[in-house]
């Protein structure tokens, strides 16, 4: 009996020890069940929620919804048995924030997933100094881009202002209806140029949405072949069949049009610049490849570093990949150099399929 007595008291200490570290943490943390009952919380979701939602349904209490959105990592990670992550707005105590939320199964002996633990953090000031960084990158990159269109503009224009200076000297009609077809052929020219540049830069929607990756890789490779230091670049897509991704198109371009740029810097004297998409371990993958002659070891390790730039000054700031990499983990996926050697370097980017 004494025994018994003892070990009762074990217990209570243990537990109330694991609540005081559940407590101790600057998070939110939730316990979720099979059914998507919240088990246990510690005490910080109490003051970002306002109330008690131990016993109630994750997802009507917490994203006041009637069912579970289509990127929950919740789910994600019932279904999978693996961490899962993404960042969405939450109504918290008179505001709104950007939330964390990285999920992570409690496994029992027999390999069954029973619960799902939850860690979700603020991050809405480290998201709003992120889009203030990467609208500078994209205003820089359509810079670019913008300057090699209207370069590629002057030749037409240049052949047009020929055929009317000659047009003034001669008489021959047969001579004017070839000027006028010249005149022709180089608007339809510039008006194909603006086409493509104005529907590869169009306005993205800038909410969760299931997206074609492809499309995006298409329209970069449009895109990016305006730019002025393409001219001596082969630009290829290699594009599998690619089920959806639930995630936000505009960052998604934004990422893959820095990493093109990054290849067109590093090969001044031309090459080869490969998009390639494919499907690995649930993943969608898209993979930049340049013919460069590859990143030194001692840089490779400073890549993602911030404000870290081997480019001429004035011609980079070294938040481009520091940036992407946030981005992209944000969307609950990974961008990673995946190798680089005297023949090319390859980045990838990796994001996860969509349930739908």
């Amino acid at each position: 009996m004494r025994r018994l007595v003892e070990r009762t008291h074990e217990l209570h200490v243990s537990q109330a020890f694991a609540e005081r570290l559940l407590d101790a943490i600057d998070a939110r943390v939730i316990v979720v069940g099979r059914d998507f009952h919240i088990r246990t919380v510690n005490e910080k979701v109490n003051g970002l929620h306002g109330e008690d939602v131990c016993g109630r349904v994750c997802y009507e209490v917490l994203g006041r919804r009637s069912a579970p959105c289509v990127a929950c990592p919740v789910a994600r990670t019932f279904a999978t048995g693996l961490p899962a992550s993404c960042e969405r707005p939450a109504h918290l105590v008179g505001t709104e924030e950007i939330l964390r939320q990285e999920t992570y199964p409690v496994v029992e002996p027999d390999g069954r997933i029973e619960a799902v633990i939850e860690v979700a953090r603020i991050v809405t000031a480290e998201r709003q100094f992120q889009s203030k960084m990467m609208h500078h990158e994209r205003m820089a990159a359509f810079g670019l881009l913008a300057a090699g269109l209207a370069h590629e503009i002057g030749n037409p224009l240049a052949s047009m202002q020929s055929q009317l200076q000659r047009a003034k000297h001669e008489r021959d009609p047969a001579f004017t209806e070839e000027t006028l077809a010249v005149i022709g052929g180089q608007i339809d020219r510039i008006a194909r140029l603006l086409r493509d540049f104005t529907s590869s830069a169009r306005q993205r929607p800038e909410h969760v949405a299931v997206v074609s990756v492809n499309q995006v890789v298409e329209d970069v490779a449009r895109m990016i072949g305006h730019d002025r230091r393409a001219r001596s670049v082969k630009i290829e897509t290699n594009l599998a069949t690619l089920p959806g991704v639930t995630t936000r198109e505009d960052l998604v371009m934004q990422v893959l049009l820095n990493l093109a740029i990054n290849a067109l810097d590093a090969m001044p004297d031309g090459g080869t610049l490969e998009m390639s998409t494919s499907v690995t371990d649930g993943w969608a993958v898209v993979r930049v490849r340049d013919t460069s002659c590859g990143v030194p070891e001692i840089v490779r390790r400073r890549l993602f570093e911030p404000f870290f730039t081997t480019k001429e000054p004035g011609s980079g700031t070294g938040l481009g990949l520091f940036v992407s990499r946030g981005i992209v983990e944000s969307l609950g996926g990974h961008l990673e150099l995946e190798g680089s050697g005297p023949t090319g370097t390859t980045f990838a980017l990796r994001l996860p399929r969509s349930s739908h």
